[in-house]
């Protein structure tokens, strides 16, 4: 729900028991800090798995200590030094939006460096789902590395990304050598 005040769009938060979003497409189950549970109904199963993590965007900040302008061969290794997610500051799950064509939820962690926001969007006309993170207030400290978890129900998967006039499947038509190198740099 939206309602309009001077001319500009201003979110309203409804206050509401109702943690749960059903339409035709998904029943989705809420836990702090993420989603416990995405059922497709027109698959008839789970699609998550939040035995470790919970899914749906739940945000975990580590120590990563790196130079991170792409001249290493390998992902930089991450430090448990630091650790925190979403879960463990037991936020709660607003609704921001109620209506016809989508549900939004909204869930705040404050964090040590920054207020992490989580918004997961349900669609009621189709089947998708997005999920928004943002983070408010980051203090700037060096080395803090933001990811978020998304523990899918499957055995594999084709994990892919865009890039201009492209599309590009890891493991299949990524580089082969580190991004620092590609362009003759070394």
């Amino acid at each position: 729900m939206k309602h309009v005040k001077d001319g500009n769009f201003e979110d309203t938060v409804i206050a509401s028991d109702k943690v749960d979003i059903d339409n035709p497409y998904y029943r989705i189950s809420f836990a702090a800090g993420g989603i416990k549970s995405i059922f497709d109904k027109r698959l008839n199963r789970e699609l998550l798995r939040t035995d470790k993590f919970l899914g749906g965007g739940e945000v975990f900040c580590t120590r990563s200590v790196g130079n991170g302008a792409g001249e290493f061969k390998e992902i930089q290794p991450i430090t448990m030094e630091g650790f925190e997610k979403s879960s463990d500051y037991s936020p709660s799950w607003s609704i921001i939006e109620s209506g016809k064509v989508r549900e939004v939820r909204e869930c705040r962690s404050k964090f040590k460096h920054a207020t992490v926001i989580q918004r997961i969007i349900a669609y009621h006309n189709s089947p998708k789902i997005d999920i928004e993170i943002d983070l408010d207030g980051f203090t700037g400290e060096a080395y803090q590395e933001f990811r978020m978890t998304m523990p899918l129900n499957q055995s594999s998967s084709l994990i892919s990304y865009e890039v201009p006039m492209g599309v590009v499947e890891i493991g299949k038509n990524d580089l082969s050598i580190s991004a620092g190198h590609a362009g003759g740099l070394h």
